[in-house]
């Protein structure tokens, strides 16, 4: 019995552990090529639900899609309307697994685990490797639920077995509530279907108490679906909202159907089970797959109305909106002086993001550590935490992959020259993101002491005030006494910060403490590398703005 417990378990961990590996390498290969595929394949709703099908059917995993049509959605590839089909074909595609189960593929997985394992140790194919650990994941995948079917044959001979499923026989109301437990506490609603399936073989299960089972372990579904978003907001909690009422709009449509047909015996759900279904072993991927896809199919009307409450009920936050490209995407393409225009706008729009992350930290309001997305604490200025860095990363990845399609396309040698500054402002806007952050962590740790809140604090005004002045200096329109102003802000302190350093570190740091000594000498650091970044930012733009200018007189001149 040991035995059997133990390849039950397995089966489950297996399971888990295919679907992190096919989710995590699947996830890893959405480039922007994929996006645009995909918003090309979703104009319209029934579109959007066939790739859902695809995409469900591919993932295995409805959580994992979610996070794609996120992905797109921040990215401004699609809206919501248009990937609300793609929910709704996801939750049909992973039906399929369902099917594959009840056969007897056992010894044709375990085939392709050693097939695919051989396959990804050999070097020749390391250009593959994700989409192998991809399908390497499926067939691990695969193999666990094979555990789990043939494991719960000898369990369900126990008697703890038989007696609990005894005392449900005919009690529709406890199978149903079971279904959704199990699924909420092992995240599947496909292992508590393929647990249903092994039960209705050997008999143990009744043809109508599987059909109940399914029925709770789809509602299971959107009860985890609901448990997980319930800190969510925005758009991630609009689409994490409608998988919940798919599968709650799901058992409102079948329940009724079913204790119907059970009271007066007309042929609904039941007899359409019993007719189309050849096998036992498949009646359980039957019911699950009718379940989804009639939903999705009443919903698919629906999705117009439906994208609109959601946009009244959880609107996109502030966070959101500072998330997206605000000037760039595939539309300005085919002009690549107006893609770069625009990319510069986005590049500037980021580097006011990074000058604002100091914003709290020269605040001198009564916000505590943990300030403006956190709460607690009582202290001010740098006592109070950073803004959040997650909008202009994202922006940053959008811009960053817009500098590479730009970057494919026929490019005259000014617009190559053009791309090549744009690209090391991109590099520096990456590194100042991170420094920036990094800074202001390092900030938080010295405002444990009056010496190093002190220095903090005059750290944290003079680099807020130079990012500022450097901002307004690297806009588009920016004339060239505001670059020279920027260059002489962010140029050479040497001499004043090597004073400020022996003022407060003293001459070899030997008169505070150590570690405080060492914290303020990060601190310097940091603020001399961040103010060196800005510096070759402003200096290539006044570089270009002094070039643009020889070149405009050099034309004005020939056309004379």
């Amino acid at each position: 019995m040991i035995l059997v417990w133990a390849q039950a378990i397995a089966g489950l961990g297996l399971f888990f552990a295919g679907m992190e590996l096919l989710s995590g390498n699947l996830r890893s290969l959405t480039s922007r090529r994929f996006q645009r595929a995909v918003a090309a394949w979703t104009a319209t709703p029934w579109q959007g639900f066939l790739w859902g099908v695809l995409a469900g059917a591919a993932t295995q995993n409805t959580t994992v899609v979610t996070f794609i049509v996120v992905g797109l959605i921040v990215a401004r590839t699609i809206d919501v309307a248009r990937g609300l089909p793609i929910i709704l074909g996801c939750n049909v595609g992973i039906s399929t697994l369902l099917f594959i189960v009840s056969l007897d593929v056992g010894p044709a997985v375990l085939l392709l685990v050693g097939l695919i394992g051989i396959a990804v140790s050999l070097h020749r194919l390391q250009n593959w490797h994700t989409v192998l650990w991809a399908l390497f994941g499926a067939a691990l995948l695969f193999v666990g639920l094979d555990f789990i079917k043939t494991g719960m044959a000898p369990l369900a001979e126990t008697d703890l077995v038989r007696s609990a499923i005894e005392a449900t026989a005919g009690s529709y109301l406890p199978a149903f509530l079971i279904g959704a437990a199990l699924t909420v506490a092992v995240q599947s609603s496909i292992a508590i279907s393929v647990l249903a399936m092994s039960l209705t073989v050997t008999g143990l299960l009744g043809f109508e108490t599987a059909v109940v089972v399914t029925f709770g372990a789809n509602f299971g579904a959107g009860l985890k679906t609901l448990l997980l978003s319930w800190k969510l907001r925005g758009e991630a909690r609009q689409l994490a909202s409608f998988q919940v009422a798919f599968k709650a709009v799901g058992c409102l449509i079948f329940l009724p159907l079913f204790f119907v047909e059970l009271a007066t015996r007309w042929p609904l759900v039941l007899s359409l089970l019993e007719w189309i279904s050849p096998r036992p072993a498949q009646d359980v991927a039957w019911i699950y797959l009718l379940f989804n896809c009639v939903t999705a199919l009443t919903l698919l009307p629906l999705l117009r109305p439906a994208a609109a409450l959601l946009a009244r009920l959880w609107p996109r936050t502030p966070d959101e909106d500072a998330a997206r490209p605000a000037f760039i995407g595939d539309f300005a393409l085919e002009d690549p002086d107006l893609a770069m225009d625009l990319l510069a706008r986005e590049q500037h729009r980021v580097f006011q993001a990074v000058a604002g992350l100091l914003d709290p930290l020269v605040d001198d309001g009564p916000q505590g550590r943990g300030g403006t997305g956190g709460g607690g604490g009582t202290g001010g200025g740098i006592m109070a935490a950073p803004k959040s860095t997650a909008a202009p990363r994202q922006v940053l990845r959008a811009t960053a992959g817009f500098l590479e399609d730009l970057g494919g396309r026929p490019l005259t040698a000014r617009q190559y020259g053009r791309l090549y500054g744009q690209l090391d402002d991109q590099d520096h806007l990456a590194g100042l993101l991170a420094d920036v952050d990094r800074f202001a962590g390092t900030l938080g740790q010295l405002a444990a002491d009056e010496r190093g809140r002190a220095l903090g604090e005059l750290l944290a005004h003079a680099l807020h005030a130079a990012l500022q002045s450097c901002a307004d200096a690297l806009a588009p329109e920016a004339d060239a006494e505001s670059l020279a102003t920027a260059i002489a802000l962010s140029g050479e302190r040497g001499p004043v910060l090597r004073g400020v350093r022996e003022a407060y570190v003293g001459d070899g740091g030997d008169t505070v403490r150590p570690e405080l000594a060492t914290g303020m000498l990060a601190a310097f650091s940091q603020f001399e590398r961040i103010l060196w970044q800005v510096h070759a930012m402003v200096a290539r733009r006044a570089q270009a703005t002094m070039e643009g200018g020889a070149v405009a007189e050099a034309a004005a001149l020939a056309a004379e």
